[in-house]
């Protein structure tokens, strides 16, 4: 069965992806920056100065204690729940802790591939906070949230 995008052309494809990868954005893609390399949401939060790199946070159905191994990278985990926010299938929470790069290129052919991995925005306030925890993890060095303008 066709899939509705099947019916645009790739270049109105590449914009709709491109015009969809803002700050603030929920997006799913496959990536590699996971043990093992799959399938994640994930939020922007900024862009490098040649606009080619990403910084974005993940988002879990729980908190990773393998990866979040200490109190204070639990604590950067902020909770969200699935009834407020439409890109979620249930209540989750965005893990803070770590800026996770990612290529806009593998993010807009994901995107170009299958619009339906736009998945909606993060609300002012929740922004805010992801923002404000990003800026506490010791795992995020200032350099590299000065390379995406946090």
């Amino acid at each position: 069965m066709p899939n509705l995008s099947d019916f645009f052309s790739d270049e109105f494809k590449q914009n709709f992806a491109l015009q969809n990868i803002t700050i603030g954005s929920v997006l799913r893609c496959f990536v590699k920056n996971t043990n093992p390399p799959k399938e994640k949401r994930f939020v922007v939060l900024g862009f490098d100065n040649n606009g080619n790199l990403v910084g974005t946070v993940f988002i879990n159905t729980e908190i990773n204690w393998k990866v979040n191994r200490t109190m204070e990278l639990a604590q950067l985990q902020l909770y969200v729940r699935a009834e407020d926010n439409d890109y979620l299938d249930w209540d989750s929470y965005i893990d803070c802790s770590e800026l996770v790069e990612i290529p806009k290129n593998e993010i807009a052919t994901a995107i170009s591939t299958n619009p339906t991995n736009v998945l909606g925005t993060v609300n002012n306030e929740d922004f805010t906070n992801i923002i404000e925890y990003v800026k506490k993890s010791s795992k995020n060095p200032q350099k590299l949230l000065k390379k995406y303008k946090i």
